[in-house]
């Protein structure tokens, strides 16, 4: 939902919190998403740090 901005605004970050969640309890998928969906703003916030665009 926040990683599409289904119905909400999209927030990746929340959409981390969440795919954390449900890799806490045992969910395998979602926690392979939270850390692929870290890793990728990670990367896009060095990217942009870097050209100076960082927000």
């Amino acid at each position: 939902m926040y990683e599409h901005g289904q119905g909400v605004k999209r927030d990746i970050p929340a959409a981390i919190r969440w795919y954390a969640r449900a890799g806490a309890q045992g969910d395998a998928g979602a926690r392979a998403k939270a850390l692929d969906l870290a890793r990728r703003e990670t990367a896009r916030r060095a990217q942009s740090a870097s050209s100076g665009s960082f927000r």
